[in-house]
């Protein structure tokens, strides 16, 4: 079952988000938002919860294309060839991928601010350098990575492993 919920926030000076008090929300205040979270049942495997997941397949299936379309430019060399001839550039892609990764946990380690975007924490800006070289990279490669995200959530959601009980054994994932 889908329940939602309106959730009251406040962006803080630390650039983090915090829930309010629902008396507390101002409309008029731009550090205050009012989001809606989306509860769905911890083993929710239902017709209903898929066809949520389902319906933002198109939506979610035009950020990687609008992405790699701004980023055409790193996909040539200086000669205007395509890299992607290159058997390495994949790997390649994918260490860069691992690198902006690397960057966000320095800046969550030192509780550092962005440079090029001081209004946002470091960890914040480098996730969403990874984010946006992920999706730039499935792109390229023709990966319909809404689509393996996708059937991705609905296979974590039922199983075994991921279970509280499962997690609570000797062997189960703790985190």
């Amino acid at each position: 079952m889908i329940i939602q919920k309106p959730v009251y926030m406040q962006r803080y000076p630390d650039g983090l988000w915090r829930e309010l008090p629902e008396g507390e929300f101002q409309a008029d205040n731009p550090n205050h938002s009012l989001f809606y979270e989306m509860q769905f049942a911890a083993d929710d495997t239902s017709d209903q919860l898929n066809s949520f997941i389902e319906s933002w397949y198109e939506f979610f299936r035009q950020i990687p294309r609008t992405i790699h379309h701004l980023n055409l430019r790193w996909w040539t060399d200086s000669n205007g060839r395509d890299i992607r001839r290159n058997p390495y550039c994949f790997s390649n892609k994918l260490a860069l991928i691992h690198s902006e990764i690397s960057e966000a946990l320095e800046g969550d380690r030192k509780n550092l601010y962005d440079t090029h975007l001081p209004q946002f924490p470091m960890r914040d800006v480098e996730l969403a350098d990874a984010l946006i070289r992920i999706l730039d990279l499935a792109e390229a490669y023709n990966i319909d990575i809404a689509k393996a995200t996708i059937e991705k959530l609905k296979y974590n959601r039922r199983r075994e492993d991921h279970t509280a009980e499962h997690r609570a054994t000797a062997n189960g994932k703790k985190y």
